[in-house]
């Protein structure tokens, strides 16, 4: 379970220099008093995402029922954070939180409001639901009494009963729908304070099931059904199957057990032949069961599988008057269905669609302890700078360039690289070290970071130069043409060596172009540019960039000296250095240093020192040192990635000997335990005979 603040409603983020003023904030809230009254009462948690169709009733529906509501939007970007936001502002029992992080962490988020539920201590009664999910009473009392029924239990089972409202309604939940005929073998659970405050009962995604980290799978006791909504028209319900189905092409790691609605398929099938199907129904029958063929999408299916209803849930107007399945005009939900064209059109459908180009999956696990909850309610990954703002920095002098500065300099290009990671960056790291030393920059942009070769360098050297630095990551984690294309492993696996780092690193994944909205002009010292790498590209980077440049910039360029393809920045590096003072170097693919700012020390004349660092007679010199550093680093770092993956060969095998000498025992007891037997000494004269026949004579 994540760790809140018991004397604060919400936690500081972590390395958050630029809010002090929260401190006192944080000191002045408690956690909100007890509600009286009697029965037991319950709490719900959600997490939404673009729901204002249905958000606004179901709001009406869980504050009816529930003591308190605690909802995660998620980037929603359809109104659907105002309507929270405004519904919060007259309930004392609804809380509002943001989750910013592009990936869908539901059971991660879940997880961290589960522990601000308890916190807030105003149940008995966990709940988990969608905003697609109603729960079947009148009101509250009738809520509350099988509640009181359940004394003793820790965990309640509601069954699904699959439904969608009538077609010819407003996407959301009309009085009048259709359900299916017999309750889901899906549901979700409840569970008591207890358990709720149990740090090894886990709730899995969805809350289908439970489990306890020792004992396992744990029962809940049935007491109801849940009235799900999974799609509420047909073109949702096509959004849904395109959104669903790309979904799933770019899950990479996903295990062959794990749970695929079988109605997509056919539905896309249908969509491709220009059929019309019944959509609604085909997608709303036994949604989230696993079935090996779909059904025929008839009218008399419909009519077997679905039965008319009036919805009359706790906080929504019920209809008395259904109208009869067969009264409708053809079979409820057969609408003309959205060519594939127009529903790639869909905004959702095109981001996903680039996800697949990219193989960029972003449903991998990542723990509880990744997320944060910060005192403006904004749950997000510790590191995510997505929202934070750069302010110009100070025009304050820097450090003078003096021989003991350069010693230390050159020191620090010795320095063991913490993290090999095989890029064409590797052969600059100790150059990067030096420059840390030298420069000393408060404020550290990187465009392009890939698996963060450089980047993690930057940071090593911060903290080993315990340096007040604040290093910003910039890239959206895709890859292009000149990089690769990737999957999401990379960028899960850069942020967990981030973590390390995470008291002054941290990441915007976003395009070059809207990231630098975050920064004020004049806020960055060092700026590295190492993104697509066309003359065009660069150059568009270079002048968005330039002006965030404080009095003491300097930007690098990588691959100055790579020619090949259309890489372009060889080009636009010659028609800009000569305009500032420069450092460059070709081995490593090519580095060039821009010393843009007039306060850099780079362009300071030291006393001690024959020249200034960007002279032609300082630039040959250091070509020559750093390039054969670079390249004794590059070869101690092979060397080291060959002797970890030689122990680990080693330790394999000696495992694996372990393990056949072990057999080897085993066996040697089993025969010896046979021959002490009884049926052993029997058989001996016959084994003797045996050997009596087989000599020769």
């Amino acid at each position: 379970m994540p760790s809140v603040n018991a004397s604060n409603r919400n936690i500081r983020p972590p390395g958050d220099r630029s809010r002090p003023e929260l401190r006192t904030l944080a000191s002045s809230l408690g956690p909100r008093p007890a509600i009286g009254g009697a029965g037991a009462r319950a709490a719900v948690i959600a997490m939404v995402r673009d729901e204002i169709q249905i958000i606004e009733p179901w709001l009406d529906h869980a504050l009816s029922l529930f003591d308190q509501v605690l909802v995660a939007d998620h980037r929603s970007t359809d109104g659907t954070l105002e309507v929270l936001l405004d519904r919060e502002r007259g309930s004392d029992r609804l809380t509002v939180y943001r989750y910013i992080e592009r990936e869908f962490r539901k059971e991660q988020v879940i997880s961290l409001l589960r522990s601000e539920a308890v916190r807030l201590g105003r149940f008995d009664w966990l709940f988990f639901l969608d905003p697609d999910e109603f729960l079947p009473f009148r009101d509250k009392q009738e809520f509350t009494d099988v509640l009181d029924s359940a004394d003793g239990e820790d965990f309640l089972h509601f069954r699904w009963r699959n439904c969608y409202p009538d077609p010819s309604a407003s996407e959301g939940v009309s009085s009048f729908g259709f359900r299916q005929v017999r309750p889901s073998k899906v549901g979700k659970l409840a569970i008591s304070r207890m358990a709720a405050e149990d740090p090894d009962i886990l709730v899995p995604i969805g809350a289908h099931s439970v489990t306890h980290r020792v004992e396992g799978p744990r029962m809940g006791k049935e007491v109801g059904e849940i009235y799900h909504f999974p799609a509420r028209s047909p073109e949702q319900a096509w959004r849904k199957t395109l959104v669903g189905t790309l979904n799933r092409l770019t899950v990479l790691q996903a295990e062959s057990s794990s749970p695929i609605h079988w109605h997509y398929p056919e539905a896309l099938r249908k969509l491709a032949r220009g059929d019309e199907p019944d959509i609604l129904p085909l997608i709303v029958h036994d949604y989230g069961e696993v079935k090996p063929v779909s059904p025929s999408g008839t009218g008399d299916w419909v009519r077997s599988e679905f039965e008319s209803c009036s919805f009359a849930f706790a906080g929504l107007p019920a209809d008395e008057s259904p109208k009869p399945l067969d009264d409708r005009q053809g079979v409820p939900g057969n609408a003309a269905p959205m060519s594939l064209a127009q529903a790639m059109n869909d905004s959702v459908c095109l981001e996903l669609s680039r996800r697949i180009v990219a193989m960029n999956d972003t449903s991998g696990v990542v723990p509880v302890g990744d997320l944060e909850l910060t005192l403006d309610r904004t749950i997000r990954q510790r590191a995510n700078f997505d929202e934070r703002a750069f302010a110009k920095l100070p025009d304050e002098a820097a450090p003078g360039l003096t021989m003991e500065a350069v010693v230390s300099a050159v020191q620090a290009s010795f320095w063991d690289v913490r993290h090999p990671v095989a890029s064409a960056w590797s052969e600059h790291v100790p150059f990067l070290f030096s420059l840390f030393a030298l420069l000393k920059p408060r404020c550290y942009v990187e465009l392009g970071v890939h698996r963060g070769a450089s980047f993690l360098s930057a940071c090593q050297a911060v903290a080993s130069l315990e340096l007040e630095t604040t290093c910003v990551a910039v890239d959206n984690w895709v890859g292009d043409a000149h990089a690769g294309y990737h999957d999401a492993t990379v960028f899960r696996e850069f942020t967990e060596d981030l973590k390390q780092y995470q008291g002054f690193a941290g990441y915007i994944r976003a395009e070059f172009s809207k990231a630098v909205g975050n920064f004020d002009d004049g806020s960055i010292d060092l700026l590295h540019i190492d993104g697509f790498h066309s003359a065009s590209a660069v150059r568009r980077d270079y002048e968005t960039w330039k002006r965030k440049l404080s009095r003491r910039g300097v930007i690098l360029f990588h691959d100055v000296n790579e020619y090949r393809m259309d890489f372009g920045v060889w080009r636009f590096w010659r028609e800009l250095r000569d305009e500032f003072p420069y450092i460059e170097f070709g081995h490593g693919h090519g580095l060039g240093v821009l010393v843009v700012g007039e306060d850099s020390p780079l362009r300071t004349d030291a006393p001690d020192l024959p020249a200034p660092a960007s002279s032609p007679m300082i630039r040959d010199l250091l070509q020559v040192f750093f390039g054969s550093v670079g390249q004794l680093s590059l070869q101690m770092s092979n060397y080291r990635a060959s002797q970890n993956d030689l122990e680990a060969k080693l330790s394999l095998a000696r495992e694996e000997a372990a393990q056949l000498s072990h057999r080897v025992h085993a066996l040697e007891r089993s025969v010896e335990a046979y021959r002490e037997s009884l049926s052993w000494k029997l058989t001996a004269p016959l084994r003797g005979l045996r050997t009596a026949i087989r000599r020769p004579g």
